[in-house]
């Protein structure tokens, strides 16, 4: 807890009183057994439920927590990206603050309960995710002029200052290959690797000689992603799986960028296709196909969120905890995003001791968790 204490006190927090509260908070959350609410933290802790009400009560800055705390498992010179998505949580009952309808992946539809979206990094080198920022989506009801992207994009500005120097990509969902989010990240600063559909519209590049007078022909046809002719050929990922690449205009994003796609022929009646891009139009197709890859070590830490945090457990969120976060008032709860940071804390805090494991040598990922299957990927659209 040294390192905890060390960070707390570099985020403002001074006071022995409540260095003491959120220390035992952090490591009570990793021991206890059931929800994680008020009255079963203060059976696992020397911390009485009344005293867990007020810390939950008072305002602390996770994002800058968590910065230090991935600095220092990282480092400054490390090449590491940003990741983002969204996990949804089972909620029952009328009054809870964000409930709505979400998309749910485990059973792959639309069901109703609450959603925490997370901006978090990937260490390039020991492929490890840290979490940096959880919120938690409002529901559409509240602020029907609002889309879910203005949020998604909303929260990305929130944990772009805390974001490490060196990052310049982030790789995300295919859900979130929309114009307004894509537009948003590029404006700061963060160059989007994401996930295209098979149907996507769109159109080759002219690059020939345009004509003395006139428009300018900008479009060279529409590109079939069945017939990769004119694409570039790159390599061979595995026996059966060929990457190609290619310039291209997307038409709904109205932008150029630079295509990667996976082709997998080992079954020739059934051939599968997965279409990265990225708005870096001079990044190689290897780095699109590596760093989408790296975007999956987010889904670990929500699923240690999930089975291990028990962030379905946590404390239900009350309307009158409520800040500011922007113009319009984003009524989400202090408790909610307390708890749901506090997960995202402790998940980094252990893979921090985990990559200090790994630096000397003592301990390596499972490569079995590293493995990208081309065939789930193109039978997800």
């Amino acid at each position: 807890m040294e390192i905890v204490q060390s960070l707390l006190r570099k985020v403002g927090i001074s006071g022995k009183p409540q260095i003491k509260a959120l220390t035992t908070l952090f490591a009570t959350i990793l021991i206890a057994c059931g929800k994680v609410n008020f009255t079963n933290l203060s059976r696992y802790s020397p911390l009485s439920e009344k005293t867990y009400r007020r810390v939950f009560a008072r305002r602390f800055d996770f994002a800058l927590f968590n910065q230090g705390v991935i600095q220092a498992a990282i480092g400054e010179d490390a090449a590491v990206i940003a990741v983002m998505d969204a996990s949804f949580i089972a909620k029952s009952g009328k009054k809870t603050f964000g409930l709505d309808l979400f998309y749910n992946g485990s059973p792959s539809r639309v069901e109703k309960g609450l959603e925490v979206s997370l901006v978090g990094v990937v260490d390039g080198q020991t492929e490890v995710g840290y979490g940096l920022l959880a919120e938690q989506t409002f529901d559409q009801a509240a602020f029907p002029e609002l889309t879910r992207m203005d949020y998604y994009r909303y929260h990305l500005g929130l944990a772009r200052p805390h974001l490490p120097s060196q990052v310049r990509y982030l790789a995300v969902d295919g859900a979130y290959a929309k114009q307004p989010f894509v537009t948003g990240a590029v404006a700061l600063n963060l160059h989007v690797i994401s996930k295209l559909r098979r149907d996507a519209n769109l159109q080759f590049v002219y690059e020939g000689e345009q004509k003395a007078r006139g428009a300018r022909r900008n479009y060279d046809g529409k590109v079939d992603l069945a017939n990769l002719s004119r694409f570039t050929w790159v390599a061979q990922r595995q026996p059966g799986v060929d990457l190609y690449t290619q310039l291209v205009w997307h038409r709904s994003l109205k932008r150029q960028i630079r295509l990667a796609v996976l082709k997998d022929t080992r079954k020739p009646d059934k051939p599968g296709t997965v279409v990265l891009f990225s708005t870096d139009l001079t990044q190689s197709a290897q780095d699109i196909y590596r760093f989408y890859k790296l975007r999956f070590q987010i889904e670990f830490i929500f699923r240690f969120g999930q089975a291990v945090y028990r962030i379905k457990g946590l404390p239900s969120p009350r309307s009158q905890k409520t800040r500011l976060p922007l113009q319009c008032q984003f009524h989400r709860p202090q408790s909610c995003q307390t708890a749901g940071s506090a997960a995202a804390i402790g998940q980094s805090a252990l893979r921090l001791f985990h990559g200090k494991r790994q630096a000397t040598g003592t301990q390596r990922p499972s490569p079995r968790h590293l493995y990208f299957k081309v065939r789930s990927l193109a039978d997800s659209d």
